[in-house]
């Protein structure tokens, strides 16, 4: 079996598209071992290390979610969005602002992660309506944030669970338009 997912990337996936043919393996690794299984993060590594190379694929957004994917095991998330920015590599989509953004906003880093929210939107990253209504939701955070601060003596303070409450957004925004995963008694092509 190894054998028929080996020669199946190396002629490139369905009708040559090696990103389909990533994007479904590591789908494949998820559903066998969850977001968080080293199988899942080392083909979500290989496949940005090697897809990147390809200026060919920067706008694509599957690509854009394979990254954010890896980045939420990085160790530092921000280098790895700022990176993509500098490459170019998913700045006209939503998803990129999203995740950046969400990953400042978890180590309470809330003026960059506001800045992250307006760089998208200058750049008017697609769709924009969504981009706008999670930049309203941060803002409405940060303004319940501080009102607790306000009543709440500085020694008794608890910080809301910003992952939890963000986390499914961000999940529900990065797989929405990934196609359905194949099953996993059959796993998809793997790339070379």
């Amino acid at each position: 079996q190894r054998a028929v997912l080996e020669a199946r990337g190396a002629r490139g996936g369905v009708e040559g598209d090696v990103l389909q043919v990533w994007t479904d393996y590591y789908k494949w690794a998820v559903v066998r071992g969850g977001n968080a299984s080293s199988e899942a993060a080392c083909v979500a590594e290989r496949a940005c290390a090697e897809l990147t190379a390809d200026p060919e694929y920067h706008g694509d957004v599957r690509l854009l979610r394979l990254w954010v994917c890896h980045a939420e095991q990085a160790k530092r998330p921000q280098k790895v969005f700022k990176d993509l920015e500098s490459r170019g590599i998913g700045i006209m989509h939503t998803l990129l602002y999203e995740a950046w953004a969400i990953s400042l906003e978890r180590q309470h880093i809330f003026d960059e992660a506001e800045a992250v929210y307006q760089i998208g939107l200058v750049r008017r990253a697609e769709p924009v309506e969504r981009l706008q209504g999670r930049r309203e939701a941060f803002q409405d955070r940060m303004q319940r944030r501080e009102a607790r601060k306000r009543r709440v003596p500085d020694g008794e303070r608890e910080d809301s669970n910003v992952s939890g409450m963000i986390t499914a957004e961000i999940a529900a925004a990065k797989y929405n338009a990934m196609p359905q995963a194949p099953s996993p008694s059959r796993p998809p092509s793997r790339p070379p």
